[in-house]
């Protein structure tokens, strides 16, 4: 507790339960103490922090200041009290909740509360035991200052994630979006090859299990290797087809081309930050 107490001063917090092992409180209790003190903070790492106790206090003990929190592979409790914190995080920029067991009532649950965060701009949600699409749908459909979308494994169907993709035609700023791992067939297809910021995606995960389920999806590449823009592939969590070699060229050409204005540029922010090079 006496290192703790050094803590208020911090700006930021890793306590990952791997690098704590040994030394975390049992069930979080002088860290739901300390937390409400920690004014300073804005960015907080509590991975699997679920292993060493419940998280319904520690969760409505977060600052609403934060503007970076990583809460993956833990059992989320969402609670109203954690709904009410969540959206008064005005300035919260980048969240993950990856692999924390959310089912369907909890997603919609998030939805109110996450439409609050304005200023969110990165969102994790992968490998989410869901039922039904369309609650990721809504969740997302209000966020359109999303610059980075990743829902690997998310276990859609394909004619749910092409709905899903239908809904982001108002997410303009959106430069990395990562659907690996779900069903990727015709209809999903369709919706991407359709769907105008397609081209001005620069990181896009498309990868698809070898199984009858997931269908052909050249139209998307063939749309691809027309990009300027695209120039990663986010890797899938599981294995999985790749992409055409002409795809893979062209995300090559890309890297290649954005160094090359980088390295020209005598705008420090574009430098620092990234070029839009795609048509709008």
């Amino acid at each position: 507790m006496q290192a703790m107490v050094k803590w208020v001063q911090l700006s930021s917090l890793n306590l990952d339960s791997n690098i704590m092992s040994g030394y975390f409180p049992p069930h979080n209790q002088q860290f739901e103490q300390i937390l409400p003190k920690m004014t300073a903070l804005t960015e907080l790492h509590i991975k699997l922090m679920s292993q060493c106790g419940k998280l319904t206090k520690v969760l409505a003990a977060l600052s609403p200041q934060l503007e970076v929190l990583d809460l993956s592979y833990n059992h989320l409790p969402i609670s109203p009290s954690f709904c009410e914190v969540l959206s008064r995080m005005t300035a919260l920029r980048e969240l993950d909740m990856s692999w924390c067991s959310l089912n369907d009532p909890k997603v919609v649950l998030l939805t109110p509360a996450l439409a609050n965060c304005h200023a969110l701009t990165s969102l994790h949600m992968d490998y989410l035991p869901l039922k039904s699409g369309a609650v990721v749908g809504a969740l997302v459909s209000g966020l359109t200052q999303l610059q980075l979308l990743h829902l690997d494994n998310f276990c859609m169907k394909d004619h749910e994630v092409a709905e899903l993709v239908r809904s982001l035609y108002h997410h303009h700023h959106l430069t990395s979006l990562n659907l690996s791992g779900n069903i990727l067939a015709n209809e999903t297809g369709r919706a991407l090859a359709k769907w105008p910021q397609l081209l001005c995606l620069e990181e896009l995960g498309l990868g698809k299990l070898d199984t009858s389920a997931y269908a052909d999806i050249s139209v998307v590449e063939e749309a691809l290797q027309q990009s300027l823009c695209f120039r990663r592939i986010v890797p899938s969590l599981k294995e999985g087809l790749v992409l055409q070699q002409a795809t893979r060229d062209v995300c090559h050409r890309n890297t290649i081309r954005h160094t090359t204005l980088l390295s020209i540029s005598y705008d420090p922010n574009r430098v620092m930050g990234s070029m839009l090079v795609c048509k709008k």
